[in-house]
């Protein structure tokens, strides 16, 4: 059987990053759900810590999911979200 030119070789290490990926991005996904649902409902204000630390770390685990997957783009709108949801926290302290 011909491996694809761009294919990676599974060994240990990778296919526990992978399985980590896949626990860490379910996480995150119900993270970001949650946090949406909560303040579609009025739980939770768009402005509020526990919203936005539910989004940068939803964000963070489904870009360790995407880096384990090798899934550029959501990656990087991870990595955007995350980073928006960083400086919504940082913006509260300041």
């Amino acid at each position: 059987m011909k491996h694809h030119p761009l294919s990676f070789k599974k060994n240990k290490a990778t296919t526990r990053f992978m399985k980590l990926g896949d626990i860490l991005g379910w996480i995150g996904a119900a993270m970001l759900l949650g946090a949406f649902l909560a303040v579609s409902n009025d739980l939770l204000a768009p402005d509020s810590f526990w919203f936005q630390i539910l989004n940068l770390l939803g964000a963070l685990f489904m870009f360790v999911l995407a880096a384990a997957r090798h899934a550029k783009p959501s990656a990087i709108v991870n990595i955007i979200w995350a980073g928006i949801a960083l400086f919504a926290l940082i913006s509260l302290f300041i």
